[in-house]
């Protein structure tokens, strides 16, 4: 478990019995799983149990678990301390796990699965694989549909109407 700027806490769970370097697997928690109990990112999906089952039968890996603390707005994965905290975790554990960085994966499930795209895109040499689960592309500077507090959409810009 770390905190990293008072905002993010994270679960962490290595396994490594063999001296190659390990995978590292990031776990992204949608807007329902936001909060400061740190087990709810855990509690509330099946996706870190299996990587954890697989990467304990593989008998290496390290899988991270962070979690965003609750706030109505729904931005979750969105606010630039998280952003700047994730990636400052993920650095540190690369170096401090031995982490084979050409198998570096991140997982994201609804607000972290737009997080997942949002990431590839702004770091696009660090992850092996990217797997989203329900988000949607967050683009920076583009205006939220609908109300704080409950499920929004990107307004599309000028040049995306006309494709539609």
């Amino acid at each position: 478990k770390s905190c990293l700027r008072n905002q993010l806490t994270s679960n962490i769970y290595s396994i490594n019995n063999n001296d190659t370097k390990s995978p590292l697997v990031i776990f992204l928690h949608g807007s329902g799983e936001r909060g400061f109990n740190n087990n709810m990112p855990l509690l509330a999906n099946d996706i870190p149990k299996k990587v954890y089952n697989y990467i304990k039968k593989m008998g290496a890996g390290v899988l991270v678990v962070p979690q965003t603390t609750w706030s109505a707005d729904m931005t979750g994965w969105f606010r630039s301390e998280f952003q700047e905290g994730l990636m400052q975790l993920i650095n540190k554990i690369i170096v401090e796990y031995s982490i084979n960085r050409n198998r570096v994966y991140l997982i994201g499930l609804s607000n972290g699965a737009s997080a997942s795209w949002y990431l590839a895109q702004k770091y696009p040499d660090l992850f092996t694989a990217v797997i989203p689960c329900s988000g949607y592309v967050y683009n920076e500077g583009k205006k939220f549909l609908g109300e704080k507090g409950q499920g929004r959409y990107m307004e599309p810009t000028d040049e995306e109407a006309k494709n539609y």
